[in-house]
């Protein structure tokens, strides 16, 4: 039988992810430091366009460490690479 994998096992290392990466592709986020590691495309919802990533991030970020959300990098340009 199927299993059903929630969205909270992927906080902090789960992306939504444009048309042009499949479902289970890794990327490596270099830049900005409070998104750096290993990110794994789990989703490609009908939003995400051009290359656009949509990181599943809990809230407050579990991965920002700084006092104030509206210092944290939203919008910003990702430095990544594609790993096979």
């Amino acid at each position: 039988f199927p299993v059903t994998i929630g969205y909270s096992e992927f906080y902090g290392r789960g992306i939504a992810c444009p048309p042009g990466l499949r479902l289970g592709q890794s990327l490596r986020v270099i830049s900005p430091e409070q998104l750096k590691g290993v990110w794994v495309c789990v989703d490609r919802g009908r939003a995400i366009e051009d290359n656009w990533l949509d990181f599943l991030l809990k809230y407050p970020d579990q991965i920002w460490t700084g006092y104030d959300l509206n210092q944290f990098p939203w919008g910003s340009e990702v430095i990544a690479e594609v790993l096979e």
